[in-house]
């Protein structure tokens, strides 16, 4: 007999039909956003304003860079190109002008896409300087050739991590002009890659003040910070050695132990310029940048380190300063020492204020009742009445504010709520942001408290999704009681940023009324920016609102990451061409910045 096999009926049940992969959702989300960003570079050269189109230029290049260099490189040249027009043009018509800073910008921008163009760019801008000046007087020259300087090491310092020796050259090539403070920018960033390279090119930038015979004192202070002083660099004026602040230094300078082949080297090298005999003769002194004073303030800072790296140089140090003392009298040469060791005995840090300053509640009380002009007695317990808030509580502020004048009080109490109401909101005193909201007149200063409120209600400290979207519904019911479209947009859009955290759905509500109002706006850009302040004593207590949190970037972004497509149907609907490029790049950025797809 034979035997019937029979397959279970499970294992035929029929094929079910295949889904996209999320995986494939992504890729094809990702697409959708290089190709709405590539359109981007198109209709940006019918925006007129070249600055708005430099930022945005700065983050498609961040975006394309891998994936469409030669877009992001003929947007950058013709970026270019019009900038330099606009500096001829207003140099032209000798008006004030900001295009170095733009062009600077640009540069900095193709650093990130590629460092020969970068380079490019800065040769021909400073060879169009340098032929303008050809019919200027000599000290525009000099100025011209000063930025050359800051130029060159401000690519150098970019291109560090992407091209070491292109870095390396651009920054020589600043050697032969000046020892700027940008120098150390360079020289603290290639340190912390290089130390070994660092030291090297500060063997040559000391080489070339060399070559120069050291007439500017302050190159030979800012080269002093890198070996004796990284984070805190002298300068020499009129009045003495003070602390500089250099721009960009702050956020590299570290301490280090001192390096004694670079100390002997350097204090070698500015002894014998300070040595040299010829350096104060008729003709020579006048060349002198810092003039006597600098020498004397510098010989009287090295004389104590000489004696400690080499105390072979400090005999003739000291006999040197002996003979600048005959040139200038007693009592500036006690206050030019004074300022010496005063910034000899200064804290080590950029910072010359700090917590052991004297700016205390009660040291604004009591210069308030020592000064005479009620603005100025005004203003000073208004600041008393801030730190108070912060270091002892509202009561204790709101006592201070009750000394004011009649004509301040009102607003200023005002003020004061609404600056402890957003520090109470921001962190979790909820109870206290209502109350004091609950109680403000400005319905503006309200709404966004409430939406501070909202956002911290979020947190995962204490998350409560149903208060957070309640006080939403407050927000959207105050919109149309708002004085006007500018503060309905921003408003709504702040709605719209918090509430993507919660309800796409509700969020893009939000956003979708906040367009409306745009576009009710004249020339509405996508600044959701509203201000508000108390002016006291001739001072401006500025409180800014949706400007750094809220903004329409951060509502695109975050919508954009949950629904792409319906995102940008709905920026569409902007009739600003900025602001609706302003918004496409940043539903762009929150596609393409969280892979490495581009």
């Amino acid at each position: 007999a034979s035997m019937a096999i029979t397959l279970p009926l499970f294992a035929q049940s029929p094929p079910k039909p295949n889904k996209p992969r999320t995986a494939d959702k992504h890729a094809l989300v990702r697409q959708n956003a290089l190709l709405v960003l590539d359109s981007v570079i198109d209709e940006l050269r019918e925006v007129d304003d070249i600055q708005a189109r430099i930022s945005l230029a700065e983050t498609i290049v961040t975006l394309l860079a891998k994936s469409k260099p030669e877009r992001c490189r003929g947007m950058l040249e013709s970026l270019f190109d019009e900038a330099l027009q606009l500096r001829r043009d207003e140099a032209s018509k000798r008006v004030e002008s900001n295009t170095d800073a733009m062009l600077d910008r640009i540069i900095k921008i193709a650093a990130q896409l590629d460092s020969r163009l970068a380079r490019s760019f800065v040769e021909r801008s400073l060879k169009e300087e340098r032929d303008a000046d050809t019919n200027t007087k000599p000290s525009a020259t000099d100025q011209s050739s000063a930025r050359a300087a800051v130029v060159y090491l401000k690519l150098a310092t970019e291109l560090v991590d992407r091209d070491r020796a292109l870095a390396l050259s651009m920054a020589r090539k600043s050697l032969g002009i000046a020892v700027v403070p940008e120098s150390l920018v360079f020289l603290g960033t290639l340190r912390s890659r290089s130390q070994a390279q660092a030291d090297s090119f500060f063997i040559d930038a000391l080489d070339s003040v060399k070559v120069r015979r050291g007439r500017d004192v302050n190159e030979l202070l800012v080269l002093y910070a890198y070996v004796f002083s990284p984070t805190r660099v002298p300068i020499v004026s009129s009045r003495g050695i003070g602390i500089l602040n250099v721009p960009g230094y702050r956020d590299i300078a570290k301490d280090y132990p001192i390096n004694l082949r670079l100390a002997g080297q350097y204090l070698r090298i500015s002894t014998q310029l300070l040595l040299d005999n010829q350096r104060y003769y008729p003709g020579n002194i006048e060349r002198l940048e810092g003039g006597v004073v600098g020498d004397f303030c510098l010989i009287t800072l090295l004389r104590p380190i000489a004696s400690q790296y080499d105390p072979t140089l400090t005999e003739s140090l000291s006999t040197q300063q002996h003979v600048l003392e005959g040139y200038v009298n007693p009592e500036t040469r006690t206050d030019l020492s004074s300022t010496v060791e005063r910034w000899r005995s200064a804290p080590a840090g950029i910072e010359t204020g700090g917590p052991g300053s004297a700016t205390t509640v009660e040291y604004l009380l009591e210069r308030a009742e020592e000064v005479s002009d009620p603005n100025r007695r005004d203003q000073l317990y208004y600041r008393a009445a801030i730190m108070a808030a912060k270091q002892k509580g509202s009561e204790a502020a709101f006592q201070i504010i009750e000394k004011m004048s009649d004509q301040s009080r009102v607003e200023a109490k005002q003020m004061l709520a609404f600056e402890i109401a957003m520090n109470a909101a921001r962190n979790h005193r909820l109870e206290e942001a209502e109350q004091l909201a609950r109680r403000e007149t400005d319905l503006t200063r309200r709404s966004y408290i409430f939406t501070l409120i909202a956002n911290s209600l979020l947190d995962d400290k204490n998350r409560d999704a149903v208060r957070a979207m309640e006080f939403l519904n407050e927000v959207e019911r105050l919109v149309g009681s708002l004085e006007t479209d500018q503060e309905r947009v921003a408003v709504l859009i702040g709605a719209a940023a918090v509430a993507s955290r919660l309800d796409a759905s509700r969020a893009a509500g939000f956003l979708r009324a906040a367009i409306s109002s745009a576009n009710k706006v004249d020339d509405f850009t996508g600044n959701t920016r509203i201000p508000r302040g108390l002016r006291l004593g001739g001072f401006l207590f500025a409180y800014t609102m949706y400007d750094s949190e809220f903004t329409l970037a951060e509502a695109v972004n975050s919508l954009g990451a949950r629904d792409f497509n319906q995102t940008n149907a709905d920026i569409r609907g902007f009739k600003n061409r900025l602001a609706r490029l302003q918004a496409t790049v940043a539903l762009c950025k929150s596609v393409l910045s969280k892979t490495t797809f581009n």
